[in-house]
């Protein structure tokens, strides 16, 4: 899908339900992004312009990088993988991460199995692993399409 199709998509269908991008809204709100309005932000994670931009916060980069990550497997055209890179590179975009952050650092508040024995290999910043419990919690109230 190129970009442009993507943009008419927007037109006239959202790309993250408006549910999950409330939840979304309040398990996020003045933590990693900057305060906005509740429009602003279902616009923001649905490629449409709004009134008000929406900024990430100071040193939240990573923890925007796993939400972006994550949200892209509850897209509403989940299997066309050229959708999903492009809302990631969108995303990635407006929210103004380095394209090399977002690719080293998304999956940082994942915690890395030890494929011999099972332990963790790479430990988890306790913010991190606050982040993705919080996140896990908003996410399994819904089905992924």
């Amino acid at each position: 899908m190129h970009l442009s199709s993507l943009q008419n998509y927007v037109k006239v269908q959202d790309i993250v339900d408006v549910s999950l991008c409330s939840d979304v809204y309040h398990l996020c709100k003045n933590r990693q992004f900057e305060c906005q309005r509740g429009y602003d932000f279902v616009a923001f994670l649905n490629l449409r312009k709004s009134a008000y931009p929406v900024t990430v916060r100071h040193n939240e980069n990573t923890r925007v990088s796993y939400l972006i990550h994550r949200l892209s497997k509850y897209l509403t055209n989940p299997m066309d993988t050229d959708f999903t890179k492009q809302w990631i590179t969108s995303m990635i975009q407006m929210c103004k991460i380095d394209p090399v952050h977002y690719e080293k650092h998304y999956m940082d508040p994942e915690p890395v199995k030890n494929k011999r024995d099972g332990s963790r290999s790479r430990k988890v910043s306790k913010p991190n692993t606050n982040f993705k419990k919080k996140l896990d919690a908003v996410l399994d109230r819904f089905e992924q399409p």
